[in-house]
């Protein structure tokens, strides 16, 4: 730091300096009236010399263009030279008004005008001088000793080097003490600037609750100033209103309370977040402990808004979703109704083809006919699958399945009338699986349908089976063991990062008319199947759907030829639909059974009670699941149960997702048949019980 930091302004500089001068040269001119009037003219003329030194030297800083700082150096370089002068010429000096001046202004002077280079260079060359006269006077070995009148010369240099070393000194505590508090002064601007500035409303309250410091926003909310501290005992009930009250406040130093207030304040209210700490402050002069709450107060109206329109949002979403899942629900009533009644209807059809064909000849032309019939009343049976995905229930009711006759027979089938091309790689030693059928026939359905979906221009879909195993190692959310993963490879333009993370998510559908559900029913069913599905796609090039299945160790039950599911004894059937029931009794008939047949539970009921104990005893019931407005299969079967424990049930529902076909035997049943149903199905099944 230099000089004129501390005096910065340079007529301030000459004002200063011109005034020690003044008063230098004042004290000189009352040692020369003390000299004169002791007696010593000559003294007296020095020091009057001196005076008129100083004279000159402060008009020369009035009207003279020299910088101060070179008046300064001047000087200070002058000092020795005519002082020695002097010395050399009147025999010294002692205890002179100049001597005193020189000593004490000159270094005062450099320390405030120069810099502390020049001020310390003062210091040690004058110093240096009086150590140099000190050692010549004292050594004995000197041969020219100095004269006594020298020695006012060398003290004097002693008092100007050790009054700029004392000087230098001071200035460097004082220069680090305002250097200290220039940067405390800095960093209590940057806090209360950021203190003012906060949007938050912030107070120092006593534990009375009287407001000892605010910040500008708090302020401005009260329509007060700073001064109103001094003229107006404001507290923390002018801001947070008539209701609070002090007991509110924590009472343990350090622990902050945080909780929603209401803040009043004359006609106008806001919520807020009121969070108030106690502080310890330091101790007064009788030693007793003060105390202070820290009161931070947040204008959360904003938060509060954006809160309630966040909530009515959830609240039009969960809405939404309930009248969503609403229509959906009766959507699947409405579809599992028709499905039911459609099944119903292919049981007949299918029953009656099935006893047609038995009654042609094996290789007749009627015969072709008729197989064509049956395979396509199979084929229509699955378009009510694809009707109950709206349906509830799904439990798969899994057999051994031969994946890769499930999967051709399925990709052709989804692909009929369009001129998409499948290609197929299956590897040859392809594992059995255990699934459901109809529900895997769902997946591959819907997964051929998004590949055709994302190829508008037309396309090649590939379909890839092969065995793999997972370890624990595997990321997939899979058990231990060996699967079959088959792949369904699309070209289309693939699809975007942020939407495959959603893929699978209900509803959620990136086409215009596309209902969100295909690959969520997907989803699900390989959930329910103990697989899973997961997909990979490049924006360009394609998508590739993975789906695994658990690899089965059973083997595929043989369907049974006509000559092995004859049988004999008395059967009971019991279903709503006449044409049912006439169907499923001539099937029955033809296989070597005698039938009788109930329209309801309680006039099937009643004939079991009849016949029971007598030669004409039923041997197995046939029951329909459900039958509107009576007494259904569950019910008919508990009943029967009391009666006779042996029972041996046969469940027969349209209803294919129902879990009672998935685990007949919890239901009371011995097995269950899907419709539709042909005869050979029909005579295994009874056979089986």
């Amino acid at each position: 730091m230099t000089g004129n930091q501390y005096i910065s302004n340079e007529d301030e500089q000459r004002t200063v300096l011109g005034a020690l001068h003044l008063m230098g040269g004042a004290s000189v001119a009352l040692f020369a009236g003390i000299f004169f009037l002791a007696g010593y003219p000559v003294a007296s003329a020095i020091e009057c010399a001196f005076v008129v030194l100083l004279v000159a030297t402060y008009s020369f800083l009035r009207h003279a263009k020299q910088s101060v700082k070179g008046v300064a150096r001047l000087q200070i370089l002058a000092v020795f030279v005519v002082t020695f002068s002097i010395t050399m010429r009147l025999g010294g000096i002692h205890s002179s008004g100049a001597f005193q001046f020189w000593s004490l202004i000159s270094p005062l002077a450099a320390l405030i005008f120069l810099g502390a280079w020049e001020t310390l260079l003062v210091g040690v060359v004058f110093v240096l001088l009086w150590v140099l006269g000190g050692t010549v006077h004292l050594d004995p070995h000197w041969t020219n000793p100095v004269p006594e009148s020298f020695l006012g010369l060398f003290t004097m240099a002693n008092a100007i080097g050790a009054s700029a070393l004392a000087f230098l000194t001071l200035r460097f505590f004082l220069v680090r003490l305002r250097r200290e508090y220039a940067e405390r002064t800095l960093s209590q601007q940057h806090l209360k600037a950021l203190y003012d500035a906060s949007p938050d409303m912030i107070a120092l309250a006593s534990p009375e609750g009287v407001i000892i410091e605010a910040n500008q926003t708090l302020l401005e909310n009260l329509g007060s100033k700073k001064g109103d501290f001094v003229h107006t005992a404001l507290n923390l009930n002018n801001v947070l209103g008539p209701r609070f009250r002090l007991d509110q406040l924590p009472h343990s130093p350090g622990h902050t309370a945080v909780f929603e207030w209401q803040c009043e304040h004359g006609d106008s209210s806001f919520p807020s977040e009121l969070r108030i700490k106690r502080l310890s402050l330091a101790s007064t002069a009788d030693g007793e402990q003060r105390s202070a709450y820290l009161t931070v107060i947040s204008d959360i109206t904003d938060r509060k808004r954006k809160w309630e329109a966040i909530r009515e949002l959830d609240q039009r979403i969960v809405e939404d979703e309930r009248q969503r899942a609403s229509r959906l629900e009766s959507l699947g009533i409405l579809a599992g109704g028709i499905a039911h009644d459609f099944n119903n209807f292919l049981t007949t059809i299918l029953g009656n083809i099935s006893l047609a064909r038995i009654k042609s000849p094996p290789e007749s032309e009627v015969a072709d006919f008729l197989l064509q019939a049956a395979n396509a009343v199979e084929h229509a049976g699955s378009l009510t699958h694809q009707l109950l995905t709206f349906s509830k229930g799904g439990t798969p009711v899994l057999e051994v399945t031969d994946l890769r006759d499930l999967l051709i027979k399925s990709a052709r089938f989804a692909l009929r009338g369009s001129s998409f091309r499948c290609v197929f790689n299956i590897s040859a030693d392809l594992r059995r699986v255990d699934c459901d059928p109809g529900q895997i026939n769902q997946v591959i359905n819907n997964l051929v349908i998004n590949a055709v979906q994302a190829m508008p221009d037309g396309g090649t879909i590939e379909i890839h089976s092969e065995n793999v195993s997972i370890d624990t190692s595997s990321h997939l959310p899979l058990a231990k063991g060996n699967y079959v993963c088959t792949t369904v490879n699309d070209t289309g333009e693939g699809i975007s990062e942020d939407r495959l993370s959603r893929i699978f998510e209900p509803y959620y559908t990136t086409r215009s008319g596309g209902s969100g559900l295909g690959l969520a029913s997907a989803f699900h069913i390989l959930n329910g199947h103990e697989g899973t599905i997961c997909v990979s796609s490049t924006m360009g090039e394609g998508t590739s759907f993975y789906f695994y299945l658990p690899a089965s160790n059973g083997d595929i039950e043989e369907t049974a030829s006509p000559d092995v599911i004859t049988g004999r004894g008395q059967i009971l059937i019991m279903d709503d639909d006449e044409a049912i029931r006439h169907t499923l009794a001539q099937m029955l008939r033809e296989l070597g059974y005698d039938v009788k047949w109930a329209r309801d539970g309680q006039q099937a009921i009643d004939l079991f009670v009849k016949h029971h104990g007598t030669a004409q005893a039923f041997d197995a019931v046939i029951l329909d699941l459900t039958v509107p407005g009576g007494m259904g299969g569950e019910e008919v079967v508990a009943r029967l149960h009391q009666i006779d424990p042996t029972i041996r049930a046969i469940v027969s529902t349209g209803y294919f997702t129902h879990p009672v076909l998935a685990a007949p035997r919890e239901y009371g049943f011995k097995r269950g048949l899907s419709k539709p149903f042909n005869i050979h199905q029909l005579g295994t099944v009874v056979r089986a019980v």
